[in-house]
């Protein structure tokens, strides 16, 4: 038996490049663990589809090399990968019945009849579709073209599936139920799933681990709730959830944490990973769900506000305030928690706790 921490897949120095000067992956050193849940994450543009391809076969890096169990996969053509792929298009031969584009793969490898048969009711009793396999593509919602697409990628038990925004195409509602279909058919066959996306919330709900990508590098990997609540750049701080940032110039360290003294003489504790300098500029990020109105005596930040506007979201309250200079600056409040009194032009304390006040590098 195999470690769960055991690495099956490395990335050693992968750049890719199209133009021979902009570089679409940039010094990439990634590893990814046996039965892990990876999603690269990051915007349009920003490297991860390219890596996914790269893993998958379908593109070469420029330089750099790409393993798996240490054998470099470089000059293994896609189909020797024994890798999964589903995209977003879902790929289905529209010729060929539901039974028919599962059986592929396994065509491919020369199963026998009798044993194709067996696996590919499987593979549709996985995905919770045992009686389609005569039905052609076009006569399938789109949810279920893409559980025959999953099917198809997990038919032949492949050690690792690749999926290139396999839920963009669906309505919001469906796609938050193909994401826990996914999740538990990961949990429960114990396979190496690494998966593209934009979608942050995607991302959190589903990985054991996130990498966030920007300009053809990982800003950071780490498990969701490090993503989330310990954001390494102020890259990742904005592009995951909300963020209130606000500007400043550390002043000294205090205990671990740091003095942020702000453009208008507040002085501020943040928590960081690695020590500031004193005088270094950096940018402080807070989540709204963090912010506390009129805290109490153990929060050690505390700053006055100026109630904008409050915005009613069913389950909670979004809060704009005017706080420190920032206009935009954001709390978000349970529906059970929000005082009645709360109207725009109120003035106010807000406050929240060093650990949840991170300072980060200066934005630009």
């Amino acid at each position: 038996m195999a470690s769960l921490a055991e690495e099956i897949i490395q990335f050693h120095g992968v750049e890719k490049t199209y133009d021979g000067h902009t570089k679409v992956v940039d010094s990439l050193d990634l590893c990814i663990e046996r039965g892990s849940f990876l999603s690269l994450l990051g915007p349009s543009g920003s490297g991860k589809t390219t890596t996914l391809m790269m893993l998958a076969g379908f593109e070469g890096p420029t330089s750099g090399d790409i393993r798996m169990h240490g054998r470099s996969l470089l000059d293994v053509p896609p189909y020797r990968r024994g890798m999964g792929v589903v995209f977003q298009n879902y790929a289905l031969f529209p010729h060929l019945s539901v039974a028919q584009n599962i059986a592929f793969p396994l065509q491919q490898r020369r199963v026998g009849k009798s044993d194709v048969a067996i696996q590919v009711r499987r593979a549709l009793e996985m995905v919770n579709l045992p009686n389609i396999g005569a039905r052609y593509p076009r006569q399938l919602s789109g949810g279920q073209q893409q559980r025959v697409a999953l099917a198809r990628a997990l038919v032949f038990e492949p050690e690792v599936v690749l999926m290139d925004e396999p839920l963009g195409a669906l309505d919001k509602q469906l796609r938050e139920h193909m994401q826990i279909e996914i999740k538990r058919l990961h949990q429960r066959l114990g396979i190496t799933i690494v998966y593209v996306t934009h979608d942050q919330g995607e991302a959190l709900t589903m990985s054991s681990r996130v990498a966030v990508f920007h300009e053809g590098k990982i800003q950071q990997i780490a498990v969701p709730e490090d993503i989330y609540e310990r954001p390494g750049t102020s890259f990742v701080a904005n592009f995951i959830g909300e963020n209130n940032r606000l500007d400043g110039v550390v002043d000294h360290g205090v205990d671990g944490d740091f003095v942020v003294l702000l453009g208008n003489g507040t002085r501020l504790t943040a928590s960081a990973d690695t020590p500031l300098a004193a005088g270094s500029k950096t940018t402080l990020s807070i989540r709204p769900e963090r912010i506390s109105i009129n805290p109490g005596s153990s929060v050690r930040n505390v700053v006055p506000a100026t109630v904008r506007e409050l915005i009613y979201l069913g389950d909670h309250v979004r809060v704009r305030m005017s706080v420190c200079g920032n206009h935009d600056f954001f709390a978000k409040l349970p529906i059970g928690n929000v005082d009645s009194s709360l109207r725009p032009e109120l003035e106010i304390l807000v406050g929240w706790k060093a650990e949840h006040c991170r300072a980060l590098d200066p934005m630009h």
